[in-house]
Formats: structure tokens, sequence, C-alpha cells
């Protein structure tokens, strides 16, 4: 039996075309700020970089809590059709950004999925739902977000439906990761740019045939 917070079995095309252009964008938001802070981390002293990095984290996560650790409590919270959107979608592209960018330890695997659901939250909000429960919105930009960074759509889908346990939720989603990636590739290849930061980060010789199976092994 299916959760009461799960979306209706009737497909919805609208929440799948409006949070897939919305997440796309976003995740080229983020790549741009994470290149941003690189740019400013390289102009600083090699030993200053990262503490900075993680002080400006610190004090993030001391104004929003919810965002730390990948934002899994904010992305609880907005799955349940609670928590705010607009703000744990700030924190976390600023706290992703300043984490990956100035050489910390980290990803943007679970980030990805809280933002993707502050973006979800913030347009059913904005939209009324369009007649939908909220957790179809969340889900749809869960996976789009996350779609949009990896440019795997069908992986994304998939893991959708296996972490939920319902079907029902393939259509929508499905629309929603398959314009998020559309829009993330035609707005300058998200996907190239967080992996060549991430490569940048661990070292890797971006020009070394031999490093490209190892890049793939960072996303």
């Amino acid at each position: 039996r299916a959760e009461p917070w799960l979306p209706s079995p009737r497909p919805l095309l609208l929440p799948g075309l409006l949070l897939g252009a919305a997440t796309g964008t976003a995740a080229r938001v983020l790549a741009a700020l994470t290149a941003l802070a690189r740019r400013r981390a390289d102009s600083l002293p090699t030993a200053l970089g990262p503490p900075l990095g993680g002080l400006a984290c610190g004090l993030l996560g001391l104004r929003w809590p919810e965002t730390l650790f990948g934002g899994g409590a904010a992305l609880d919270a907005l799955l349940r059709g609670g928590g705010s959107p607009l703000t744990s979608l700030g924190a976390l592209l600023a706290g992703t950004a300043l984490c990956v960018g100035t050489g910390l330890s980290g990803g943007i695997f679970a980030p990805a999925l809280a933002m993707g659901a502050a973006v979800g939250g913030g347009l059913r909000a904005a939209t009324g739902g369009v007649g939908s429960e909220p957790a179809i919105w969340t889900l749809v930009g869960t996976a789009g977000l996350l779609a949009a960074a990896a440019q795997a759509p069908i992986t994304c889908t998939a893991l959708m439906w296996e972490l939920t346990g319902d079907g029902r939720v393939i259509v929508p989603v499905a629309i929603g990761s398959v314009v998020a990636a559309t829009v993330a590739k035609r707005l300058e290849g998200v996907e190239k740019r967080l992996v060549g930061l991430l490569r940048k980060k661990r070292g890797i010789n971006m020009g070394s045939k031999e490093n490209d199976n190892g890049a793939a092994r960072l996303n």
C-alpha cells in the first residue's frame, strides 16, 4: 500500500515541465556559484581556501542547521510538505558551492536531492500545486536537479521509483528529469563544469585519458 504522501496515480505533465526547466536552471546556477568560489579560493594562499570555506559553511549551518550534512533534514521536511523551500535552496546553493569550490571534502549528490526538493516545494507554493499532492512537486524536483547535475535522467527516474516503492511516480518524474537534463545541457553543460571542478579539487589531470575512467567514478 502506498504511503499517503505519495503522488496520485494520475501522471501530471505540468509539474514535470515546470520543474524540469526550474531544476535545470538551478543546477546551472550551482555550477556558476561553484566556479566563482573556486576562482576566489585560487586567488588566496593555498592554506587559506579550505579553512575559510569551512568557516563559511559552518556559519551557514549555525543559521540554518537543517541544511547541514547534505541537507537531509531539509529534504525530509520538504518531502512531507513542510520546511522553507526558498531559504533551504539559498543556503544549500551557497553551502554546496563553498564546500566544493574551496576544496573541502564533499560532493553534490545529497545536496542536489535537497535542493531539488526545495525547488519543487517553492514552485508548488507559487502555483498552488495545480490540484496535485505536495509530494509530486518535491519528488519531481528532487529527481530533476540530480538528473541535471549528473546528466542521468533514466537513472534518477529509477532511483525515485526505488526510493518511493511506487511505480506511479515514473511518468511525472521521467518528464521532469529529461527536461531538466536537457535544459542544463543547453545552459553550457552543468555536468562538465561540476565534474571538472571535482577533478581539479582532487588533483586529477583532466587531459589524461587514463583518468577519464577515474573521473566517472567521482560522480
